[in-house]
């Protein structure tokens, strides 16, 4: 009981706190001083991510494939996941700092990308979303968030005129997850209401 009342309690930690956090650091005129205080903020989180042990329906499944190296599952784990889950496992490092890895580039990507409009949206309100939506969701399907992290990234760069290095995003998020090559719409969507 002792246990489920601290889990509770520290997943409130991160949904209500953290994004405090984060919007206290957003009004921050420095990048470099906000994007600091980013990274302290999505260490709780990537920790706690880390150490979910068997949370989520695909946990035991990504564990199986780092300790044995294999895909024991129909179908094939897209080769940039594979990739960095052989490259992790091969140097011998934990699977916990493997997710913690995983995890934090994901929460990063997105912050940063809802930094580029801190000045027109509340970003406790999106620190909020993210952390009580997205990063739980997360825990059940790992891959598909970490490529949408990077899509977002990619749409965002699209935005602000980086075409090439949104698709060059786009395309190594199918590589984590092959579903990320819808995001090419973006590239014929978007040019229709440049205006509007």
């Amino acid at each position: 009981m002792e246990a489920k009342i601290l889990t509770i309690l520290l997943y409130l930690l991160i949904m209500i706190f953290i994004p405090l956090f984060i919007s206290l650091a957003a009004k921050y005129k420095n990048k470099k001083r906000r994007y600091e205080y980013y990274i302290i903020s999505l260490i709780i989180p990537s920790l706690v991510a880390a150490f979910k042990g068997t949370t989520g329906t695909d946990s035991l499944m990504y564990n199986n494939i780092y300790d044995n190296l294999v895909v024991q599952r129909s179908g094939q784990v897209e080769v940039g996941y594979m990739w960095l889950n052989n490259t992790f496992s091969k140097l011998n490092i934990p699977y916990q700092l493997f997710l913690f890895f995983l995890y934090f580039v994901m929460l990063y990507l997105i912050l940063i990308s809802l930094d580029r409009y801190r000045d027109s949206i509340n970003m406790y309100v999106a620190s909020f979303i993210l952390f009580s939506t997205y990063y739980f969701s997360s825990f059940n399907i790992m891959r598909q968030c970490i490529a949408v992290s990077i899509c977002f990234y990619a749409i965002i760069s699209y935005l602000e005129t980086k075409k090439i290095k949104a698709l060059i995003l786009i395309l190594l998020a199918s590589l984590i997850h092959i579903t990320s090559l819808l995001c090419i719409v973006i590239f014929f969507i978007a040019p229709l209401y440049k205006r509007k």
